[in-house]
């Protein structure tokens, strides 16, 4: 990205490379990533610097113009002399030359910044080439047998081996190495409470879109893909960088807003109305729970999961793949993954449009539910979830969502959200709770935690008692007195 200076000086901005075994690509589905080898400060072109003269010449006359002009207006009846009506008279034509200048200007710097991008290359691989050849011949020289010395012949054989394999590898590092080249600059994503600050640019490599994002404070995260499902950011300690990842289309809760102007989101208008269908929107949901599973596995939590951080793309015509990602350290334990499922779930159960118009309107279970109880610490292991019917297969849980999201809106409609409860109820106990039980052998799990609750036993047939007990384990036998002290306690993700 080249950007002409207030000084006049041509800057050359960063440059990013795909280096398949550059220091940095440590694995997972980063591309790559490279710091600019070469120091801003190129001087101008004669050519551009007189152009660049001229231009300001000209906006200067233009402004002189521009303000004689306002005299006039401020001072009615008031003659002017021939100098003044000449320069009045000549303002179109003092704009068309500016107009014409820019446009100039603009074609040579693009034409420049194209050599200094080969130049930049250039330099970048006769670096590598160079450092490569001298380690090399020192470690050679080191190693050599002191018999030979004298003749010389095993270290010209060398050296000349070397010559042919410094031609290969020059020939080889054009072809493991792409320029990104950013179509745009408009930083489209930070999070508020992160500390490090992310700017994050689109950009294509071999015809694909790509996200270039900038770390000014790198902290060390995830070294390799743990699961297929996920995309993890790597990178490396104590150094302002820029990685490269592949581009996703649109997060699970751009999805879900109503408004999605100003979004970078590469599909026309019918594949965002596809994606925002329930079932498309849902289904990345259910998989995040399996993926946890694979994550707990491993003895790993993502300790930062949100709507925000599942992503969406397109492969094919019609066929979408989500991903998890955003896997950061803090200070979230382990068990905080399974209340965060929860929060999503509750995003996506809400209205198609994602509008919240109250307290009481996201929780659309007002009276049954009390989602405002969720806290960190009181969760269900998500071993035990995965038995319920609602996460074995797509097919039913798209089952359950179908009739659900037509009843919130409906209530959305008659604003009435605790009528609508007790048929959102009725719909979720239609589930066969018989194979659920067969697949919970251990049910000492369900039973409450607090000793006031020990006499009241967890329902494991009811998919009602299954979502008290996903919001919280030691609250949901709370009653509905209780709710109003605490339906403060919100966790906003």
């Amino acid at each position: 990205m080249v950007v002409l200076g207030r000084e006049g000086v041509l800057r050359v901005g960063f440059q990013l490379y795909c280096v398949r075994d550059g220091d940095g690509a440590a694995g997972g589905n980063v591309l790559g990533t490279m710091e600019d080898p070469v120091a801003s400060g190129v001087k101008e072109e004669p050519v551009l610097s007189l152009i660049s003269s001229r231009l300001k010449s000209g906006k200067r006359k233009y402004t002189q113009i521009l303000e004689k002009e306002r005299d006039m207006n401020s001072k009615k009846g008031k003659t002017l002399n021939r100098d003044e009506e000449e320069l009045i008279r000549s303002k179109p034509c003092v704009l068309a030359i500016i107009k014409e200048l820019e446009m100039l200007h603009q074609s040579i710097s693009v034409a420049l910044k194209e050599e200094l991008d080969v130049f930049r290359q250039g330099f970048a691989t006769a670096t590598v080439n160079k450092e490569y050849e001298a380690d090399k011949v020192q470690a050679l020289e080191t190693t050599e047998d002191p018999s030979n010395r004298s003749g010389g012949s095993d270290v010209h054989e060398h050296r000349k081996a070397l010559g042919d394999k410094k031609n290969k590898r020059s020939a080889s590092s054009h072809e493991l190495s792409a320029k990104v080249r950013i179509n745009e600059t408009t930083i489209y994503g930070s999070p508020s409470n992160s500390k490090d600050e992310i700017k994050a640019f689109r950009g294509t490599l071999h015809g694909r879109s790509v996200i270039a994002r900038h770390y000014e404070k790198q902290v060390e995260l995830s070294q390799e893909n743990i699961i297929p499902h996920s995309l993890f950011y790597v990178g490396k300690k104590k150094l302002t960088h820029f990685h490269i990842f592949e581009y996703y289309l649109c997060t699970l809760r751009d999805l879900k807003d109503k408004d999605l102007k100003g979004k970078d989101i590469l599909c026309d208008s019918d594949v965002l109305d596809m994606l925002k269908s329930v079932h498309l929107v849902t289904a990345p949901v259910i998989n995040k729970l399996r993926w946890l599973f694979e994550l707990w596995d491993k003895g790993l939590t993502h300790r930062n999961l949100t709507a925000d951080n599942i992503v969406v793309t397109m492969e094919g015509k019609g066929q979408f793949r989500s991903k998890l990602t955003g896997m950061v350290k803090n200070q979230n334990s382990a068990e905080d993954d399974c209340t965060c499922l929860v929060q999503i779930i509750e995003h996506c159960l809400k209205d198609n449009n994602g509008v919240v118009k109250s307290e009481e309107g996201i929780d659309f279970l007002y009276g049954r539910f009390h989602w405002s109880l969720v806290s960190f610490g009181n969760h269900l292991d998500p071993r035990v979830l995965l038995r319920h019917p609602l996460f074995w297969e797509p097919s039913k849980c798209l089952d359950f969502i179908n009739p659900t999201v037509e009843m919130i809106n409906a209530a959305n409609c008659s604003k009435s959200f605790s009528k609508t409860a007790n048929d959102f109820l009725a719909e979720l106990e239609k589930f066969n709770a018989c194979e659920w039980d067969k697949k919970m052998p251990d049910k000492s799990v369900l039973k409450p935690t607090k000793p006031l609750q020990a006499s009241k036993v967890y329902n494991y047939t009811l998919t009602q008692d299954l979502l008290r007990f996903m919001r919280n384990t030691n609250a949901h036998y709370l009653s509905n007195s209780c709710t109003a002290v605490c339906s403060y306690i919100s966790i906003n993700y």
